[in-house]
């Protein structure tokens, strides 16, 4: 498994999920307008037109994860603040 490839990183949202069922790479995404904390934590895959559950936000997956190309380095205006 190459470096950027790990099991034991901790999941974000947009990270890439290698999918159990068809083993292509699929964005993590989430539900950040859930009105419960703990479910806009929760992170999904989509893959035949199904959602599947991938884990929460600083939780381990059990399948190889990996940062989308770029997410790291790409930076968002928030309040007018820059954040990584």
């Amino acid at each position: 498994m190459s470096d950027d490839v790990a099991i034991d990183r901790a999941l974000q949202p947009g990270d890439l999920l290698h999918c159990p069922h068809c083993r292509h790479w699929h964005a993590l995404t989430g539900n950040p307008t859930a009105e419960h904390e703990y479910v806009r934590a929760m992170l999904f895959f989509e893959c035949r037109n199904g959602r599947y559950f991938a884990g929460t936000i600083g939780g381990r997956s059990s399948y190889a994860v990996k940062r989308a190309a770029g997410l790291e380095e790409r930076r968002e205006v928030i309040n007018g603040k820059t954040s990584v």
